[in-house]
């Protein structure tokens, strides 16, 4: 495989992490849903497994090419 000349190297010199505020969780949150029993967990915004069987967040309907479910196996 060649490589691209139009693509640039670099080294990653440092990486700043930080911890959200709960205005800042509140501001950007896409979702306004406070989760208040356990079954509320099954939330399609959540990802697959859901009755439905697809995802409202990216739309995929198979548990391999969800977002939200490439996170976590079981």
């Amino acid at each position: 495989m060649e490589e691209d000349p139009s693509v640039p190297e670099g080294a990653i010199q440092s990486i700043k992490l930080s911890l959200s505020s709960e205005h800042e969780i509140r501001t950007y949150s896409t979702n306004d849903c406070p989760v208040t029993q356990p079954k509320q967990l099954r939330d399609s915004f959540l990802g697959l497994p859901l009755e439905t069987g697809e995802c409202n967040s990216c739309g995929a309907s198979e548990n391999g090419k969800c977002e939200g479910s490439k996170t976590k196996s079981y």
